[in-house]
Order: structure tokens, then sequence, then C-alpha cells
């Protein structure tokens, strides 16, 4: 049934309504559930009151409306489960509709509960094992496991769907107890204080966390997935009581025709014309009682492409391009780069030619979610907006500067159809005050204490607030954990994204990224996939402590960081010339020693510090940045330099960068030296085309050359590399590189003079007969016997290819 209420009035320009889905309430028999209005309604230009709202609920259920709230009721005699579709129409006829879940009645007592059970293999020899959790209070005594056959302990216990965490304790008589985690599950929740430690040997290890599953329907379990170039060849089994009677498959929503499942496990289909690009299988099962699962949803890349060979282009979607001005709404920041500047996800669809034009094979987008409107206190006795949306007000809702759903999908479907990769922001270790979780859940955050005073950043990483109006989450129980991990992964579902740049990395918790590691496993890479699809995870530390970086790498957590250690050597030797050229690749040297074949990134700039151009030219006195403020006010913004060297210098870092064997990174504006001291400095609005200098377009001209040249020859940068030409000459530097795929020489001559530079081929495994081509300028270096010469302008670089 369908209720309306109805109201009267002109449109001007309303935005759509953003609604925030209620937790699931219970009421008993005879009892109504009221919702406020101003509750259900995250956003509007309307106020909630004059909203339409129009539901659709189970004939079970009477609703009455009024202009302050909702109330649902059951019939005489009714008690369950319903699903509410409510949507939110203003005068427009702009909607938004969500969907949540209503219960009337006294449950029974098992109902939400399942069967569950544990089994544990002990380290020592115990009488007596027990399991101590989060669902009996931590009792140390309650629940005994039984001793079986093989040596190993048993128990079945009756738990509520949903998270909870355990140990098990080893007792034994005259002899303290010992407490183990669980190793046959696969997350964890440490306590506050407590070291990372999930070796379930070990005495101090973290808690063991198990999700228990609705026993009540069906679960597709995918066994096994393979590809063949455009086939897939996919084996599907499944937990409950009854027999599958029904397997709806779909590949990129057109359905495939299967067999009947007649019970058999596990039931294997060959799935065939996978389109270039992204693809996304989904399995849906019903079983003989008519029970339906959760829809099993399987990306899969059909292409050979390699992240270590990428380029990933930073977009701060209100910097990058105004694609819509109709979305573009000024909150009054006391200085205009504090406020929303206008870019959107249209403007980034405006804008495909010109990332793939330089090379791009993936986006990260800041965070999508919704911003609170108005305007905040920042520093310097500024005040900012969320325009960067690392203020989240909502798990799910979008920011409506930015775009609605279908927006968005359409930039993620369109960057897919080119083969670029699109990764989002993963605000993971705070929300906005204004976030319902914070309102509803005032236990999941920590206690009021600013990161910036008494150097809590280091002292307190993990339960300082970055500021007063950003709650910290407190991931030392359960239920944060798995909210939390459970919104970025079903976001990541929702939008097919490929990936997440997580935020704040020593801010949250290890078993935070250990668990979300898995759920991505679980849910998009399937370790037996054979690598077709990687979702990537690669975090932000701000540090060049390449031990504390690495403590957050590694297969069960990140898949990488950025490497901020690269970024300081840049500026140092190529942007502020504070050391010798070679001391660069040394310290590359070092990276790569520590980190392995881990997928870091490297890069010249990012919102966080000033523009490299700005170091280039001078103007920036400290190598770390100076700060924000200038006198008690935040600087003046950076001038574009005139003169041409600083752009001479951004050129040879993209040259060194964008040849190295990492995921590279272009921070948006970098590619045309974009000026910026620090933060909001750093975040101007982006220029293109007739906007641009002749150094800038030079710059960018530069840029797309090396980025073809990275699409063309990636192979061979992923190769061997040797210092051809470096010690003790500060200022010139040749690095060799040798695969099977071929051989090159990348050139990089910093100082104000030319150079002429011979050296030996053979020693470095480079080719002593063909030549040597400069894929930048054409131009050609024949070798003489096993000697090359080179000729070096001054500022210049080269990337050389060798040719039979």
């Amino acid at each position: 049934m369908i209720f309306y209420l109805f109201f009267h009035g002109c449109c001007n320009n309303l935005t759509d309504p953003i609604l925030q889905e209620p937790l699931l309430v219970k009421a008993e028999q005879g009892e109504s559930l009221t919702y406020l209005r101003s509750e259900l309604v995250v956003d509007s230009t309307l106020p909630p009151e004059d909203l339409v709202f129009e539901l659709d609920l189970a004939a079970e259920i009477d609703v009455e409306i009024t202009d302050d709230a909702i109330s649902l009721s059951p019939t005489e005699n009714w008690e369950g489960n319903s699903m509410v579709s409510l949507t939110a129409i203003d005068k427009c006829d702009a909607s938004a509709t969500i969907e949540f879940e209503v219960q009337f009645g006294s449950p029974s007592e098992n109902q939400g509960e399942c069967t569950t059970r544990f089994t544990y293999q002990p380290y020592g020899t115990p009488n007596q094992v027990y399991i101590s959790g989060s669902f009996n209070d931590w009792n140390a005594e309650e629940y005994q496991l039984s001793l079986m056959d093989d040596g190993s302990y048993q128990i079945d216990i009756s738990l509520p769907v949903g998270p909870h965490t355990y140990k098990f304790i080893e007792a034994q008589s005259n002899a303290p107890q010992q407490w183990h985690c669980d190793p046959t599950q696969e997350m964890y929740q440490c306590d506050e204080g407590q070291d990372w430690q999930p070796d379930c040997s070990a005495g101090n290890s973290c808690n063991s966390m198990i999700v228990v599953q609705d026993c009540t329907t069906p679960i597709l379990v995918v066994e096994d997935i393979t590809r063949n170039e455009s086939t897939v060849s996919l084996s599907l089994s499944y937990d409950g009581a009854a027999n599958i009677e029904d397997l709806e498959v779909s590949l990129n929503m057109t359905p495939i025709e299967t067999p009947e499942w007649n019970g058999q496990q596990p039931i294997t289909l060959e799935i065939p014309n996978l389109s270039n690009g992204r693809n996304t299988i989904r399995a849906i099962a019903t079983d003989s009682d008519n029970r339906t699962s959760e829809t099993v949803q399987i990306p899969i890349w059909n292409d050979e492409y390699d992240w270590k060979t990428g380029t990933m282009y930073f977009a701060f979607v209100d910097r990058f391009h105004n694609g819509d001005p109709t979305n573009d709404d000024l909150q009054g920041a006391s200085w205009d780069l504090g406020d929303y500047l206008g870019g959107d996800w249209q403007g980034l669809i405006d804008k495909l030619d010109y990332l793939e034009s330089t090379g791009v094979t993936a986006i990260w987008l800041t965070a999508p979610q919704n911003n609170p409107q108005g305007v905040f206190e920042g520093k310097c006795g500024f005040t900012l907006t969320g325009y960067h949306g690392y203020w989240p007000v909502t798990p799910t809702g979008l920011e409506e500067h930015f775009g609605d759903q279908d927006l968005l999908k359409e930039l993620i479907a369109q960057s897919h159809e080119r083969g670029i990769r699109v990764l989002v922001d993963w605000v993971g270790n705070h929300v906005h005050n204004e976030h319902p979780y914070f309102a509803e859940n005032p236990q999941w955050f920590t206690d009021m204490l600013l990161c910036d005073q008494d150097d809590n950043w280091n002292r307190a990483p993990e339960t300082c607030w970055f500021a007063p109006y950003l709650p910290t989450v407190r991931y030392y129980d359960h239920e944060p954990i798995h909210q939390m991990v459970e919104d970025a992964i079903e976001f990541a579902k929702e939008y097919n994204i490929d990936g997440y740049r997580v935020d704040a990395v020593k801010h949250i918790p290890k078993a935070v990224h250990h668990n979300f590691q898995h759920r991505i496993e679980q849910e998009f890479e399937y370790r037996y996939a054979g690598g077709d699809f990687q979702f990537y995870t690669i975090g932000e530390t701000f540090s060049e402590d390449l031990g504390l970086l690495n403590s957050y790498v590694s297969p069960t957590m990140l898949d990488g960081q950025f490497d901020f250690s690269i970024y300081w050597g840049i500026l140092r030797t190529l942007a502020r010339y504070e050391s010798p050229l070679y001391s660069l690749q040394y310290q590359y040297e070092d990276s790569k020693a520590v980190f392995g074949d881990s997928l870091m990134s490297n890069f010249l700039g990012n919102h966080d510090v000033e523009r490299f151009i700005s170091h280039a030219n001078g103007e920036v006195n400290n190598l770390y940045g100076d700060g924000p403020c200038q006198d008690g006010n935040w600087r003046p913004p950076a001038e574009s330099p005139q003169e041409s060297y600083p752009y001479l210098r951004l050129k040879m870092a993209w040259t060194w960068l964008l040849t190295q064997s990492d995921l590279a990174l272009i921070y948006y504006g970098d590619e045309i030296g974009l000026s910026g001291y620090h933060d909001p400095d750093n975040r101007k609005l982006m220029r293109f085309g007739n906007d641009l200098s002749s150094n800038e377009q030079d710059v960018l001209e530069h840029v797309q050359k090396l980025g073809q040249i990275r699409m063309d020859y990636g192979d061979i940068f992923l190769g061997e590399a040797t210092i051809w030409w470096g010690e003790p000459d500060p200022d010139a530097l040749v690095i060799a590189k040798s695969s099977a795929s071929g051989h090159g020489l990348i050139v990089i001559n910093r100082s104000d003079f030319p150079k002429e530079i011979t050296n030996g081929l053979s020693w470095a495994n480079l080719p002593s007969t063909g030549k040597y081509v400069d894929q930048l300028t054409g131009a050609e270096f024949t070798p003489n016997g096993d000697n090359l010469t080179l000729q070096i302008s001054p500022l210049q670089s080269h990337v050389l290819i060798w040719e039979e």
C-alpha cells in the first residue's frame, strides 16, 4: 500500500533530499514504531516537514503520517519482521529512497540466532577447555568444550546473527589459565593499548572475531573461479538445510542459462563472452523452502593490467573541473579556498579524454560520502567547509555538491570502459559529529583528545581527534569494527570500485586493516582467482620511517603505501638541490629492499604538502613544509613562477618518477606545475587549455609523452636497475634498465651546464649493438664498440630505449 502527504509551493532549483536508514527497531505486539522526519532526512533544500513521503510496506502494517513523524503499527495479532521502502519527494520531484527493516512482537527464544560450532586444538595439555567472549560477558567457565576422539575440543552455541569476539581458555589444575585466540579465524579485535598480535600460540594474542551468518537463508559459497581468455569457469556450493531449487546468474546484468542444481555440490558453470574491461558476475539462489540467499557479486577484469606499470591520478573532486554549475553551493567560508569551488563528478566525466592522454590507468577520487553543510573552525582563525570529503556525516549518502548516485556510477562505468581503475578514499578513522553513528552509538568513539596538543599525533594516534568536531572511532570492540568495515565493503560492491585509498593509516588499529583485507579477499579477490582481480588498498602514513610504513603492508593487511621517504628524496634532489642526484637512486634501492614486491606508490605531491613547483621556486623554506600559518594567518596564495627553471626541474622529476617500477601518482595540477603553499593553497582550482602558460603547457606535454612511454615500455621499467652513471657526479644520473622485454637508459642532467658522458655497456647488461633512441625527442645514440657517449643539455632528461 502507498500513502501520500501533499503540499503546494514553488520550485527553486531544489537538490535531491538525502535520507538516513534507521537501525532495526523492535516493538512489542500492539505497540507502534515512530520515526521523526528530522531523523530520517539527513539533508534537503526543503525542511523535512515539507517533503512528500511515499511508503511501500507489508499489508499487515498500518501507517500514520503527520507533519513531524511517521508511525507504523501492526494489524491485530500480526507478528514478524518486514521491509519498509520509504521515498521522500520535494516540489521539483527530486527524490531519494531508503529501505529498512522493522520488527513487531516478542521474538521467540532463538529468533535471530544460529547454532555455531567452535572447534579448538589446544596448544598445551589442559584438563578442561572453555570458550569466553562478548556473547557471555567474558564469563570464563560458562561454556565448556567437549573432548573429541581426535584430541580436539568442540562446542555448539546458539548465537545471535552478527559479530562476536572470543577466546579459548586452557585450564589445568593448580596452574594459571591460558587464554588463546582461535587460529582458524581470520578476523581479530585488539583491546585498547594492546599490541597487534594475531599469533594464537601467544598468551597476549588479540581476540578472535566471528560474524555469525543467518542460518535461515542459504549461503552461496564460491569454491573456485578461473579465467581463460574471455571465459570464466565458476564453481558454487551452498550452506543450508534445504536443497537449492533455483539459481539465477547474470553477467553484466544479462541473465545466463544455468543447469538445475538438484542438490549436488558443487555446481560448475562455464560463463563465456566476457567483455573487454571490467565484468561483474552476480549469483543468487533460492532453496526448496523458498528462502533466498544474499547476492554473490564477483568482479573480473578481462585484461592484462599490471598495477606496477600503472599511473594513478588523484582527482581532488571539488578542485578538478566544474561540469555541473547547478550543484554549486558556497557555504560562506572566510577564505574562498576553504569553500566549495564547484568541481564535481560530471567534471571528471567531461575530462576523461584529458586523463587518458596523460597515460592514466587509475583514478583516485576524494571520499564521495556526504559532508556537513555550513562552515567549521579551521587553522589560523579561518573557517572551512567539507569540500574535501573527509568529514562524513553518513555511511552511504553521497555528497550533493558532486552529484547523485547515477552520476557516480556513470563516471565509474565510463572509466572502466577505458580500462581505467577507480579508487575512492576510505575515511575509517573518524566521522563528523553530525554522523548518526556518533548520536546513536557514542560508545563507539573515543573521548575527545586533540591530536595537535601534546604531540598526540604520535603519543595517542589511535584515540586522538583531528578536530573537536571529528570524533575518532574506538575500534576496541567488535561492533564498530564490523560496522565500519562492512560499510566500506557494501559501498565498494554498490559502486563497482576497484580499490580504496585508506586515510590516516597509523591512526587505525592494525586489527582493522587486517579484517578489512580479509573481507576484501572474501568479497572481491577470491584468492584462487589467479590474480584476475586485485582490489588495491593503499595507505597514507605521513612518515618517512620505512619500518613504520612497512608495518601496515603485508598480504593480510594493506597492499601498499605512498612512499613518503621517496617523496622527500625527490624534493631534496630535484626541487631543492640539497643532496646529490645519485642519492635519490640509493634511497629508492633502500626502499625497495624494505618493501620488496609490495605495490608502493611514488609521488611528487599530494593534498597535504606544499606544491613541488613552489619548492623548486625557492618559496618553501623547509623540506617538510612551512605549515599553513604565517604571522598567525594563512599565507597569501602562491603565485605561478615566471622563470622557466622551476618547470624544467619539475620535468626532470617526472622523468624519474614515471620510469620507476611502482604505481606512479599524479596529484592533480602537478602535471602542469600548479603552485601552492600548505593546505588549502595546494588545492587551487585546476586549469586547462588556453588558461595554461607556455611553461605549464610544456610540462603537460612532457608528462603526456612520458605517460605513453610508460604504457609502451613499462615492462622494461620493471627490469633490473643499475646506476650506469652517478657518484661522484652530483648533478648527473643515468639508470640502466634491463628485462626480457628490452633495455633502456633514464638520463637526467640537473646542472646548468651541458654534460658529455661516456661509459661501457656490457657491464650493465646493455647491448653494444643497434642504437638507443630517445622517446622524448627522437634523438639517436649509437654505441662505439662497447662504449656509449651521451650529450645532455642543461636541466634536461631523456628516456632511451634500445633498438636493434
